[in-house]
């Protein structure tokens, strides 16, 4: 059996990957009963952790790590977040939900000029729909005015119905009006 020696990681790594993934099958050569193509056979092989044997505890940590690992990803909720430009200014919209559903969705519009500041003096519109054939008016379409809420602005979309949407947002500072299109899709 190899040893990680001058070699270095990388190398004992990939040999023992590859070792794996062209047996496929039981591997009786180090004297144990291991299946190759488990990342047990793999981290045993790097040393990491030592073999154990079938039903054992290195058996039942490794399932709770791949399931840990597997899992973490369904139950985090983040905002779902869309960013772009309106002239001057950097337009990031976030959903409180982790992604835009049927119903009633919360928004918050953060608008940034050039230098990064939250710009709070605007008048803030949104109007949202579904687009449609070419040539042929948006269906669905609603607008809000979105309220100030600390740095950013806040409003409900009320979305009717799964599909594409698009929402536009329109900053009013002035006399100056800047638009910014986001597209995004709903469950």
């Amino acid at each position: 059996m190899r040893k990680a020696g001058s070699e270095g990681i990388f190398q004992m790594t990939s040999f023992a990957c590859v070792d794996v993934v062209i047996r496929g099958r039981r591997d009786y050569r180090y004297g144990r009963h291991v299946y190759a193509g488990s990342v047990a056979n793999v981290f045993s092989r790097l040393r990491l952790w030592p073999a154990r044997h079938k039903g054992g505890p290195m058996r039942k940590v490794m399932l709770a790590v791949a399931l840990f690992i597997v899992a973490v990803p369904l139950f985090s909720e983040e905002a779902y977040r869309l960013s772009g430009k309106a002239g001057n200014y950097t337009v990031t919209v976030t959903f409180d939900k982790a992604r835009p559903v049927e119903g009633e969705n919360r928004i918050h519009v953060q608008i940034a000029d050039k230098a990064s500041r939250p710009v709070r003096d605007a008048r803030v519109a949104v109007e949202y729909f579904m687009p449609s054939l070419p040539g042929k008016p948006p269906m669905m379409d609603y607008k809000t005015t979105a309220t100030p809420a600390g740095d950013a602005y806040e409003t409900t979309l009320d979305l009717k119905m799964p599909g594409e949407w698009r929402a536009v947002v329109s900053i009013t500072k002035g006399k100056q009006t800047a638009k910014s299109t986001f597209p995004f899709e709903v469950r």
